[in-house]
């Protein structure tokens, strides 16, 4: 039967090509993997030192090199001990998605747990040489006020019917991993959710060229979560969000996040 499939497959004609095969081929090519490998010290000494001896400040500087608060994210390493391995887990597997790297959820998790300092090691690596710059255009503010929520009844009825999915949504748009970011909603992660989103709303604040007010920010994920967080997806929804990362070829590669 296999034989009496392919024999019936029209042939195209001469200078015509096959443009799902072509497609296929390129989703093919984007999977890529990491530059160097989890036991690559060799590579970079003075980042292999510092994952060992203060892997908080080396987490900072990660962060920093992808547009986050430097000195932000290495207190709140210091202070996730003694489990710091989540947020370096949580951060791989955003890479992933910010790079169109392979996904390996159970790989991740195990090298994480495992041998944390290696992961951070190689996640320094990985952003120090090819760093990523946001190029998202918008307007100055939000795109909506925080009352608006008949601009998109649809995300309205989402965020009410489950809040973790959006926030997961939400964090997908923002070149973060969606089951990840779904997962800090869900318990035992989610004691303090309103913490995730007013933390989360300065990023997006961050990597949009938004003013930072980290004082409205907690007043409204305190009081209106679910307000604010209509408000940031409707703003993601319209200016999705875009980075260039820099190639191995040293160009610049745009990258556009569904």
């Amino acid at each position: 039967f296999g034989t009496m499939k392919t024999a019936m497959q029209p042939v195209p004609p001469p200078g015509w090509k096959n443009f799902m095969e072509e497609d296929k081929a390129v989703q093919k090519e984007k999977a890529q993997d990491w530059d160097s490998g989890v036991l690559g010290f060799c590579s970079d000494m003075n980042s292999c030192c510092l994952g060992l001896f203060c892997p908080c400040l080396l987490y900072g500087m990660a962060k920093g090199l992808v547009g986050e608060d430097k000195w932000g994210n290495t207190a709140a390493f210091a202070l996730a001990l003694p489990l710091p391995c989540t947020l370096v887990f949580f951060f791989r597997e955003n890479l992933r998605v910010q790079y169109k790297l392979s996904t390996n959820i159970v790989l991740d998790f195990l090298l994480s747990a495992i041998c944390c300092p290696c992961v951070l090691c190689q996640i320094y690596r990985q952003v120090k040489e090819r760093p990523i710059v946001h190029s998202t255009t918008g307007s100055a503010e939000f795109s909506s006020g925080v009352f608006d929520c008949m601009d998109d009844p649809a995300s309205c009825c989402l965020v009410a019917a489950c809040p973790c999915l959006a926030f997961g949504i939400v964090r997908r748009k923002m070149g973060q991993s969606r089951e990840c970011s779904a997962v800090l909603w869900c318990p035992p992660f989610a004691v303090l959710p309103c913490v995730h989103g007013c933390v989360n709303r300065g990023v997006l604040r961050a990597k949009y060229g938004m003013a930072q007010d980290a004082k409205v920010d907690a007043a409204l994920w305190a009081s209106v979560p679910c307000l604010a967080l209509c408000q940031e997806l409707r703003h993601l929804k319209k200016f999705p969000y875009a980075a260039n990362v820099k190639g191995k070829n040293n160009q610049r590669v745009a990258v556009a996040i569904d």
